[in-house]
């Protein structure tokens, strides 16, 4: 089906994709305006369509096939002569509104400065976001918490952890029409490569087979159905499709500064910190620009606005250059993971993904058990993976796209021994500590463990007296859920 696409949200490819994939066009879409600006303000449609023949095929394919160099599919077994155990899909939300509708709506300010910028500077986000149920295009799931108890069917519209909303017109952080696409693509992926591909579940859901956590934000869970979707369809199976989240006192998928002051206190700079070095050329840019006061440049913030209008092909807000977005696109990551970069490394990866990392190696160490599932999937946030990506030795200083994902695969060959593959977005990734793409079980695990840790090991390190007397911050504001 052809879709109708804004200019901005295209990348040409003289080629024709293999048909047991689409890609992911939406990743190269923020691609392009990271490199680009954006050309957000174009507002001609004209319909997406990738077309090759001969040898520009030949080279799409290869290029498909880029992120995982010498593997053929024959059932479950590789060209490496590799049999896929199981699989494990940590990712981001898709596309949603920002957080606050404004690029001024953070920091001290006066209700004249406000106007004085975006006065006729507003978007109306209601529009974007889904708001009644649709169950012909979406699988039907049911939310239980990990005990077993059934809280009931995800409902949309109804979010009781962050239900921000400045007025009617402006949802705050929901996930879009657009976002939803995006995880259905992503499901569609993972059903190309672990349905069709390497048969490693069936193609009717099963409980059995596959598990998904999601956080309990609208956006993570809507997310999480939406791969369900493109994975199984939206049929109804003959079981309920099982979506575990917890209650906010005992989520660690999501950066919670209510339970973890360590959280706080390493983080909380990347909001209101104005003195980091490697921002004050953007920041004076910034403040030179929009003629706004120092305490209301959050390089995290800004962006959050920007991208949300970019991706959407919006116009840029008032005043945003393709200099000064390219300023604020480079601060923003810096700023968010100046912890990762001093002293405070370890403990400010151990707090940011430990628990994940726990969860992951313990599920590929009990991968030979009988009740254990075959795919396992994550519903969270960019600041889960930014940790998870440093921890890994993959991160490359840029924000995570929207519906980002990191995909790690437990393989073995006919020695019994395991061996581990990690992706971001369909890249292969050399693991910190591993030699290869293919990482021995052991030697992955070794690497990990350093930056592991269990539920009463994370509360034990979030309340530890040592580090937060050692740390100074500007400011105890909590750390948004991107």
């Amino acid at each position: 089906m052809l879709r109708s696409l804004k200019l901005s949200q295209i990348r040409f490819v003289p080629c024709l994709a293999p048909p047991q994939t689409s890609g992911n066009r939406w990743l190269a879409t923020e691609d392009r305006i990271r490199k680009t600006g954006g050309g957000s303000t174009n507002t001609g449609r004209i319909p997406f369509l990738v077309v090759g023949v001969g040898a520009a095929s030949g080279l799409a394919y290869y290029l498909w096939r880029e992120g995982w160099p010498n593997e053929t599919r024959s059932g479950t077994i590789d060209s490496d002569g590799l049999h896929l155990k199981s699989a494990q899909v940590l990712f981001r939300h898709g596309a949603r509104t920002p957080i606050r509708p404004w690029i001024t709506h953070y920091g001290e300010k006066t209700e004249s400065q406000q106007l004085q910028h975006e006065e006729k500077d507003v978007i109306s986000w209601s529009k974007f976001v889904p708001e009644k149920e649709d169950n012909s295009t979406r699988v039907p799931v049911t939310l239980y918490r990990e005990n077993g108890d059934k809280i009931g069917p995800l409902r949309w519209g109804k979010d009781t952890w962050f239900t921000a909303r400045f007025d009617a017109n402006h949802p705050s952080a929901e996930l879009t029409e657009l976002g939803y696409e995006q995880a259905v693509e992503l499901g569609r992926r993972m059903r190309d490569r672990y349905i069709i591909g390497f048969k490693l579940i069936p193609d009717v859901y099963s409980s059995k087979a596959v598990y998904c956590r999601s956080t309990g934000f609208n956006r993570t869970k809507q997310t999480a159905q939406g791969v369900l979707t493109g994975l199984f369809g939206a049929h109804s199976p003959p079981e309920d499709v099982i979506v575990y989240t917890e209650p906010w006192k005992e989520e660690v998928m999501v950066a919670n500064t209510r339970i973890c002051p360590l959280y706080r206190h390493l983080y909380s700079h990347a909001f209101t910190s104005r003195k980091g070095a490697s921002t004050a050329e953007a920041r004076r840019l910034v403040i030179d620009k929009l003629k706004i006061p120092e305490e209301m440049v959050h390089f995290v913030f800004l962006r959050d606005v920007i991208i949300a209008r970019k991706v959407h092909g919006l116009p840029d807000p008032k005043g945003i250059t393709p200099e000064l977005w390219e300023a604020i696109d480079d601060a923003a990551p810096k700023a968010f993971t100046e912890p990762f970069r001093h002293a405070n490394r370890v403990p400010a990866l151990k707090v940011g993904c430990g628990v994940m990392l726990h969860k992951l190696l313990g599920n590929f160490k009990s991968a030979d058990k009988p009740d254990m599932h075959k795919l396992y999937l994550y519903s969270a946030h960019d600041s889960l993976i930014c940790p998870m990506l440093e921890a890994l030795g993959a991160y490359d200083d840029l924000w995570p796209p929207f519906a980002s994902d990191i995909t790690f695969e437990l393989w073995e060959n006919e020695e019994k021994e395991k061996f581990v593959k990690v992706s971001y977005n369909e890249k292969a990734i050399v693991v910190d500590g591993c030699d290869a793409v293919n990482c021995p079980l052991d030697q992955f695990v070794e690497s990990m463990q350093r930056y592991a840790l269990d539920k009463s090991e994370y509360r034990s390190l979030c309340t530890d007296e040592h580090y937060l007397n050692s740390l100074t911050t500007e400011s105890q504001k909590s750390v948004p859920y991107l």
